[in-house]
């Protein structure tokens, strides 16, 4: 695995180079995971103005446990949900 911040822009990537075993040969698989930071306005918004009616919002630490580099407010886990097409008519 390969990482970089890209600050500039508020994101960072990932680069994962994996080897799965297929019979008695390896194949080698890349993987890019990205991910960006946005402030808790941004995700609340975007979720309403994608219809979204009901959110909620927990630190996400206890998912992490044992991970030193998760603290406290360092990640935030949302449920959001949409109202059925009938409560919204």
């Amino acid at each position: 695995m390969r990482n970089s911040p890209d600050s500039r822009h508020d994101r960072a990537w990932t680069d994962i180079e994996l080897f799965i075993r297929e019979g008695r040969l390896w194949r080698r698989r890349h993987e890019r995971v990205e991910e960006v930071c946005w402030s808790r306005d941004e995700i609340r918004r975007a979720l309403h103005e994608a219809g979204f009616d009901r959110l909620r919002a927990w630190d996400a630490t206890p998912f992490f446990k044992g991970d030193p580099l998760i603290r406290p407010g360092c990640r935030t886990v949302y449920l959001a949900r949409k109202a059925s097409a009938a409560k919204r008519l």
